[in-house]
């Protein structure tokens, strides 16, 4: 269709799906597609047919002058309470993002195409264009036209972009990498050859359907969460393979595929668009070695002149790369619309306020605190990096070590936050990472709450929040320097479900701490007989014996293979479902979200030998379940339920005290057992120990400290009302 156009040499036409474009367009778009495939027509059919299918907010706005295409503009109309947002048309997908230019064509001619999609949208609230190179003449033409359409633009960083510009062949090419990388190649690609590890690069052809189910296989088994738009993969590389761009590496073992990397080549450039390696093949450095065989590939065969690895400043990307640039995004607000007048004025402010805020905190430690000073972040030995929780595989051997060294509990190891993340992460979450020159001291993974405020990722399924640091180091400390280093003006900073055994309670004038619950462990005594003598409780016996007298006897069965784990998850979704948390909708359902984390997070587990699914039976009644995880001498309950029918017996509780006599019975017999949950009355009769799960809020200020806690205080809820609203979870 056609939109009106205030030039009479002009007229702007509207699309709603790149295989609608003629054929002019379609030339448009291909000179783009020189600078990057994302900017060309085969890079949007296959985004709108994968992610964005029979969506009616997609657009490709074209202007004309003279009758011949000169600019082109794809986006994503998205409606809302108070209007319109448009976007460039992309996703998390997308590294690179511009509009179609001819030469000679100016901010104003653009801002013909700007005014078509305000007067198709009304109200609009905003526009937001990104990642974009700042650089580029596409970034200054559209900022241009975006003022001269009556908006008001904002420039934001985006991420950093590491980029090889190649000037030498591959051998010089690796003499100039650092020793370490050079020693690490040399000597895994013998370990990786003597067993029988092979590598090779897909092109397409017949093997490309060979190497995508490779890939799918290696990306299954790695760190990284699912795709949530599978075809999106399949089809960028079918498209690929079939124009010739396609540079898929492998590496297999013993005939197994064991990592994969997705390589795009074009006019003389290689983007490194997706990697994934199986962690269990770590030893052989896997993605190194396929880096480094897609690397010679690049300089020797295709001969480009730049190799790009895209998104983010991951440390290791600095190895293989010599520069590094910047990606910029442009929002604009629509200030005569209600939405866009306040969006304008919370980013107006925000952007006001950032410098103030930090002048503000820091004046206010100095004179309230200034026995007890607070070093910015950069000044106290190291610097915290920040990371898209989508890579969280990439910084795993860092949250692993932290986890070894520092809070040694499987509940926050890498095994655990990957699985937590996968299933119920929204994809916005931040990795932050504090390290100095001898490696990381501290990490966690914020979500923002809202402007001001940032708090960990924490579902209801973590028994604990994901806070790692060594012991050596200063928690408030930490937090503090966290609080002035995050992105955008921050106010408050909360940390959920800390253990006092890890991270002892603190005591610091800006740093506050809020009970969560009380939970306990059993420390269990010498032998089996000790323990029973100490839980001498008569009504608890008499339970026993009516039990096995009316329904059969006792028996517990203890699943540790990753063959029963599908099976016992769909038991415990089913006996879960018929009780009061079924009633509720609390409860786990088979497939659903909640039992498909479990079942993948037993068989992490699974793995190595430390998954245990506890069943209770009474006769051949199936009565209780438990699921359980085990490191070291020590085991930790992870989720209970039972048979509600039999309530009376307590089930529940005949499942700890058989669980605890087996404990006895492990070649490596367990010492401890961990709840992480409220207690009961039922728990109290053999716990051993009890202690207060905390939750931490750190403040720009002592005075921001005090009245948040005043107004907190004014509550009259209850006191766990109190801690929701201190830091804006919900009780789990």
């Amino acid at each position: 269709m056609t939109a009106p156009s205030s030039d009479a040499n002009s007229s702007v036409d509207v699309f709603q799906h790149p295989e609608m474009l003629p054929p002019d367009v379609e030339q448009l778009f291909s000179e783009s597609e020189k600078e990057d495939i994302q900017l060309g027509t085969f890079w949007y059919r296959n985004l709108v047919n994968t992610v964005y299918p029979g969506n009616a907010g997609v657009r490709i706005y074209i202007l004309r002058q003279g009758g011949h295409p000169v600019a082109a503009l794809p986006i994503l109309a998205t409606k809302h309470a108070l209007g319109w947002r448009v976007e460039s048309l992309g996703n998390f997908y997308t590294s690179l993002y511009a509009p179609a230019l001819a030469p000679g064509v100016m901010g104003r001619d653009v801002a013909l195409l700007i005014r078509s999609v305000l007067e198709a949208h009304t109200p609009i609230t905003s526009l937001r264009f990104a990642p974009m190179d700042p650089d580029s003449k596409a970034f200054q033409t559209l900022e241009v036209a975006l003022k001269a359409s009556g908006l008001l633009p904002f420039r934001f960083f985006c991420f950093g972009n590491w980029y090889l510009s190649v000037n030498r062949d591959w051998p010089s090419y690796l003499k100039n990498r650092s020793g370490a990388l050079r020693n690490t190649i040399k000597r895994m690609t013998k370990k990786f050859e003597t067993e029988g590890g092979t590598l090779e690069v897909i092109s397409g052809g017949t093997e490309l359907a060979r190497g995508l189910e490779a890939y799918q296989r290696v990306y299954a088994a790695s760190w990284k969460m699912a795709e949530p738009h599978p075809t999106f993969i399949p089809g960028l590389m079918q498209m690929c393979s079939a124009r010739g761009w396609l540079r898929l590496g492998v590496a297999h073992l013993h005939g197994n595929p064991i990592a994969a990397q997705i390589w795009i080549v074009d006019n003389g450039k290689a983007n490194i668009y997706k990697l994934a390696f199986d962690d269990r093949y770590r030893a052989y450095a896997p993605g190194t070695l396929l880096t480094a065989a897609l690397m010679q590939r690049v300089l020797e065969m295709d001969g480009v002149s730049e190799v790009d690895y895209l998104i983010g400043d991951d440390p290791y990307k600095k190895s293989w790369m010599s520069h590094r640039r910047e990606r910029w995004g442009i929002v604009a607000y629509n200030p005569k619309s209600i939405g866009g007048f306040f969006s304008l004025a919370r980013e107006v402010l925000a952007r006001s306020l950032k410098p103030w805020v930090t002048r503000f905190g820091t004046l206010m430690e100095d004179r309230q605190n200034s026995d007890h000073p607070t070093l910015p972040h950069a000044d106290n030995g190291f610097r915290w990096g920040f990371f898209p929780a989508a890579d969280f595989y990439r910084i795993s051997e860092k949250w692993q070590s932290l986890c070894r060294h520092g809070i040694q509990s499987p509940l926050l190891s890498a095994d655990f936050v990957e699985v937590s993340l996968r299933h119920f992460g929204r994809g916005d979450e931040l990795i932050c990472i504090a390290e100095n020159q001898t490696g990381p001291v501290a990490a966690t993974i914020l979500r923002r709450k809202n402007g001001l405020v940032w708090e960990t990722f924490h579902p209801s399924q973590m028994p604990l929040g994901p806070w790692l640091q060594l012991r050596q180091c200063d928690f408030s400390t930490l937090m503090q320097s966290l609080l002035r280093a995050l992105p955008g003006p921050t106010m408050m900073l909360g940390v959920t479900e800390l253990d006092p055994q890890f991270l002892p309670r603190p005591d610091a004038k800006a740093l506050r701490t809020i009970d969560s619950i009380t939970t306990g462990e059993i420390d269990l005594p010498d032998s089996s007989e000790h323990f029973k003598k100490s839980i001498n409780s008569k009504p608890f016996n008499r339970r026993l014996r009516k039990a096995e007298k009316e329904i059969g006897s006792i028996t517990l069965i203890c699943d540790e293979g990753p063959e029963a784990i599908s099976e016992y998850v769909n038991l415990y979704a089913s006996m879960e479902s018929r009780g009061w948390k079924g009633k509720t909708g609390t409860a786990l359902s088979p497939n659903d979200e909640q039992s498909n984390f479990y079942v993948d997070l037993l068989r992490r587990f699974a793995e190595n030998g430390r998954a245990r699914m506890f069943t209770l039976k009474m006769g051949a009644r199936k009565v209780a379940a438990q699921i359980a995880i085990v490191e070291d001498d020590v085991l930790y309950l992870l989720k209970t339920t039972y048979d509600s029918q039999l309530k009376a017996l307590g089930p529940g509780v005949m499942l700890h005290y058989y669980i605890t006599l087996h404990c006895y019975e492990q070649p490596t017999r367990i010492k401890r057992i961990e709840f992480y949950g409220p207690l009961n009355e039922s728990q109290h009769m053999w716990i051993t120990g009890t202690r207060a799960i905390y939750h931490a809020n750190a403040y720009r200020s002592r005075l921001l400290a005090t009245v948040h806690h005043l107004l907190i205080n004014r509550q009259t809820r209850g006191p766990r009302a109190a801690v929701t609203d201190a830091i804006g979870t919900t009780e789990r």
